[in-house]
């Protein structure tokens, strides 16, 4: 397989773009939309021949909890 070149040139102006990000930016994520998006990550990234639906994936996500490390309790 042949290895990609790096693009050398600079990205042509896209100001519709670049309006759209500083505006997510600004606007922020709520709780809802980020649920939404990991729900789409793990639907996404699920093996092809899996029965992951996805509600299963939401279901996997909201019940997610992060557990911290006993070193990071310090």
């Amino acid at each position: 397989m042949s290895r990609r070149q790096p693009i050398r040139t600079p990205s042509p102006p896209r100001p519709e773009l670049d309006r759209l990000v500083a505006e997510g930016l600004e606007r922020g994520v709520t709780e809802e939309e980020f649920q939404e998006q990991c729900i789409s990550w793990v639907y996404g990234n699920s093996p092809f021949d899996s029965d992951i639906t996805r509600e299963r994936a939401a279901e996997a996500v909201r019940n997610f909890r992060m557990i911290r490390s006993p070193k990071a309790a310090e």
